[in-house]
């Protein structure tokens, strides 16, 4: 008999959740519901599958880029009160086509794969999308219609219309709204901010003044909203109802399950090589985001997204610490709010145009704006540093742990644990100096504009020295445990 538990054994349902995220329109590229989120929901629903399918694992790094790219639009959304029509379009054309080289394939494969799992199993999970239960109930009243009838034209006519009610959507009508409803969205982040550039100069009449964007803009986006959830609406219940699909096939969920238990959980060394690989390039990605980057006297590079990248390595290890790193990610959340204040600072201090050097001359202003500035730079420091140390403390403990798996031989050879770690103690001391010079970095632009070119050199050495830690510990611990499990 057929299991129909409906308990999601694989995680795949944070997919549907995700996808809530993801399909809502959206003000100009100003999202509601962050795309961000959808898209780690995703990656975190695929992680069973993508051990057991190349083309998903692909999908999902996929996703994880998207995750990326859409986190940096949230970052961007912040700045957004504060530019022109033109930065709106240009960074929505940007994001849209980004998205776009990596959503099309990513959602391709996943929906390919999954059909793929469905037939290799011997199931048709992954292969259709269920039908929808208000066509259940269309059948149930040609039921009774066709039961009343006696004229046999009239009988075949609703058995035909019977049979095209219960016939479900295949995976390739799946694919294909899915695209759809993603160009639609996309359209919906430019289409309504147009007039403003392309009406400049256009009158009424010789006497009449400039015709304002302003009349177009509102309908426009009413206009977008309204196709928008026509489009979305149909995609989010197909998938939906495609995703529920495979949760409620119990044996399939289960024989795929078995195959994850049996290949991947059993390997311990695997699966915590790979758990590491992840906190190691988090973490270098948090080191390269440390570099104070002034583009138009904003800094493009905010604490904020360090403490993003930092918050999602100590997700990863709080396996190894769970107090530490919930602390860890409890201080970088607090940092991370600072440094949103921070960059509402500056982008206030420069819509005013003011220069750094601008406090120095106590122009207007400045010099009170420039001081909170400053104030904030240091609170953000003594954050960075706080996180720092307790990120390095159970890093550090961590690895002695995974050293303490080797076998002796192969520590021995290695020239034993402190010849194994010495690659992190110039890390070490190059991310002291960096924290400590972090906020200096905004004193010292009001006297020198290109100081923050010698905060931006111990930055790249700090982040290059990470990198090479980075190699140098996978080859020399996780390669070895990855071949001894």
């Amino acid at each position: 008999m057929k299991n129909t538990k409906t308990k999601d054994i694989l995680g795949i349902g944070k997919l549907a959740v995700g996808a809530i995220f993801l399909f809502n329109p959206t003000i100009n590229i100003l999202d509601p519901l962050p795309d961000f989120i959808g898209y780690w929901l995703t990656v975190l629903g695929l992680t069973a599958f993508a051990y057991l399918s190349e083309e998903i694992f692909i999908a999902r790094k996929y996703f994880i880029y998207l995750t990326l790219i859409t986190a940096i639009k949230t970052v961007v959304n912040i700045a957004v009160p504060f530019t022109s029509d033109t930065f709106t379009v240009t960074a929505a054309l940007i994001f849209a086509v980004a998205e776009a080289v990596f959503f099309i394939p990513a959602m391709s494969g996943l929906i390919n794969s999954l059909s793929s799992f469905g037939l290799r199993y011997g199931r048709d999970a992954g292969f259709y999308v269920p039908v929808a239960k208000s066509r259940i109930k269309k059948v149930e009243k040609l039921e009774k219609e066709i039961g009343e009838i006696s004229d046999r034209e009239k009988k075949e006519k609703l058995e035909r219309k019977k049979a095209a009610l219960l016939r479900p959507a295949t995976s390739n009508a799946l694919k294909v709204l899915t695209v759809i409803a993603f160009l639609v969205r996309a359209a919906g982040y430019i289409v309504p901010v147009l007039p403003a550039l392309s009406m400049q100069g256009i009158t009424y009449f010789p006497a009449s003044g400039t015709l304002s964007a302003a009349l177009f803009t509102g309908p426009l986006y009413v206009l977008v909203w309204i196709v928008g959830f026509a489009v979305c609406i149909p995609w989010l219940k197909m998938f939906w109802r495609y995703i529920k699909g495979i949760v409620s096939d119990g044996d399939f969920c289960s024989a795929v399950y078995e195959k994850y238990e049996k290949d991947i959980l059993s390997n311990t060394g695997r699966l915590t090589a790979e758990r590491m690989k992840k906190v190691m390039i988090l973490a270098s990605i948090a080191v390269c985001t440390t570099l104070y980057l002034p583009i138009d006297n904003v800094n493009a590079l905010p604490g904020l997204i360090t403490a993003g990248f930092l918050i999602s390595a100590f997700v990863y290890m709080r396996v190894y610490g769970v107090r530490a790193a919930y602390t860890g990610i409890g201080i970088c959340a607090a940092w991370a709010v600072i440094s949103l204040n921070n960059v509402l600072l500056q982008l206030d201090y420069v819509s005013r145009n003011y220069k750094p050097a601008s406090a120095l001359h106590g122009i207007g202003q400045s010099e009170v704006l420039y001081a909170k500035m400053e104030y904030f730079a240091f609170a953000e420091a003594i954050l960075f540093a706080a996180a720092a140390i307790i990120f390095a403390r159970l890093f550090m403990k961590t690895v002695r742990e995974h050293v303490g798996l080797l076998t002796e031989s192969r520590v021995s050879y290695m020239g034993g644990e402190k010849k194994i770690l010495a690659c992190l103690k110039p890390v070490a001391i190059l991310g002291a100096i960096v924290i400590v010079l972090s906020p200096f970095v905004v004193f010292t632009l009001k006297y020198f504009a290109a100081s923050w070119l010698i905060y931006a050199l111990f930055v790249i050495a700090f982040s290059i020295l990470s990198i090479l830690a980075y190699f140098k510990l996978d080859d020399r611990v996780y390669l070895s445990l990855r071949r001894k499990f």
